[in-house]
């Protein structure tokens, strides 16, 4: 009898409990009315922000716009000022520009392709994990397209990046990270399991080998796209079917610094500095992943960007990596140097003179001028996408 009763006031205490924790129809009134506001605030200010792009942005937009874009992806790079992201040379330039810390902004149209490759899945509501965020750039812009009541998680293995990416949206876009933008420090290689499963993945470094942790994490019916290589890389797309099996895709042929396995901790919503003290050291072998379609090329390493922490300039970081891949390779003389740099080039543009301000021009020039197809993405083959 004794037992009875105990057990018949345990199960009372625990369904007063559950039912402390569901809300009253006034709370939840009080929650859906501070949800619409947050959702109407957002769309004001991303509207504001499109009436207001700067022409240069503006520019860029319309050089890259396609007919197949949703409107939300205009909107979103149209608010989202890549001056702000993209500091050295022309920010408006179509190629990649170093960002220090053996890094690199991705040209524009490459950020274009991957947020057009994803627009199906960057809905209000969605998760997303961008992986090598960077200058937390094309985060912003997933940001704006998921609203408030989605979440962007940029991730990026180098402190002083998530740093910068941070600094940069706070320069205009801080809204984002009141609401649905983190930015967060991690491997990328083992992405953010805390917190899949993500409606789609961009991970912005190419991968030796397909990591099957973000696979994983990929929701069944999302979509990754991720750039696959070492010496010849390849830009793939990656759909999760419903019944759990992958699909992929090669898009383009391209060139990205390398997405570095480091000892540092997966990365985790709410914790923003994983110490390297406090982890062991991981060991991670290429993961072996059986997709359908042709298997995925790997060669020896190339002279990318190095990852070197502490540079101090990253313009000299930029004509060193020029110079690596003038030594192991001879640039055609009919392309055009300024589109195609070669060592001897950036030393002769370059001299003894503040290197910025000389290459400026002739990154505006080669700004407008190219077209990725679909078989190879321009001068990306030659410096970085």
């Amino acid at each position: 009898m004794l037992l009875t009763d105990l057990h018949n006031r345990a199960r009372s205490s625990t369904k007063a409990a559950t039912l402390a924790e569901i809300p009253s129809a006034e709370e939840s009134d009080a929650q859906m009315r501070a949800q619409a506001m947050q959702v109407a605030e957002h769309a004001d200010v991303w509207d504001e922000k499109v009436r207001n792009a700067s022409t240069g942005n503006r520019g860029m937009v319309s050089h890259l716009k396609k007919s197949s874009w949703p409107d939300s992806l205009e909107k979103a790079m149209l608010a989202t000022d890549r001056q702000n992201y993209a500091p050295l040379l022309s920010p408006y330039a179509d190629r990649p520009q170093p960002i220090g810390n053996g890094a690199t902004i991705s040209a524009p149209h490459m950020h274009s392709l991957a947020l057009e490759r994803l627009a199906g899945h960057l809905v209000p509501g969605a998760r997303i994990l961008d992986i090598g965020c960077g200058s937390g750039y094309l985060s912003a812009c997933m940001a704006r397209m998921v609203g408030p009541s989605g979440l962007v998680i940029g991730v990026d293995h180098l402190t002083p990046l998530v740093d910068l990416a941070i600094t940069n949206i706070k320069k205009a876009d801080a809204d984002l990270l009141d609401a649905q933008l983190a930015i967060l420090h991690g491997d990328g290689w083992k992405g953010c399991p805390d917190d899949a499963p993500f409606d789609c993945i961009h991970v912005g470094a190419a991968a030796e080998s397909i990591p099957a942790s973000l696979l994983e994490q990929l929701k069944p019916g999302g979509r990754m796209v991720i750039p696959v290589g070492q010496e010849a890389q390849h830009f793939y797309q990656i759909d999760r079917k419903l019944n759990g099996d992958y699909e992929k895709q090669r898009l383009m042929g391209v060139r990205y610094v390398p997405l570095v396995k480091t000892e540092v901790a997966a990365a985790s919503f709410g914790i923003f500095r994983s110490s390297l003290s406090d982890v062991g050291e991981v060991v991670l072998e290429p993961a072996e992943v059986e997709l359908s379609g042709n298997d995925l090329d790997t060669h020896s390493p190339a002279p990318l960007l190095r990852d070197t922490p502490n540079r101090a300039f990253a313009m000299n970081q930029l004509r060193e990596a020029l110079q690596e891949e003038g030594a192991e390779r001879e640039v055609s003389t009919n392309r055009d140097p300024k589109l195609f740099p070669s060592a001897q080039f950036v030393e002769e543009v370059v001299g003894g003179t503040d290197p910025v301000s000389q290459l400026m021009p002739y990154a505006d020039e080669a700004s407008l001028e190219i077209d990725p197809s679909a078989e190879k993405c321009c001068r990306c083959i030659k410096t970085v996408c």
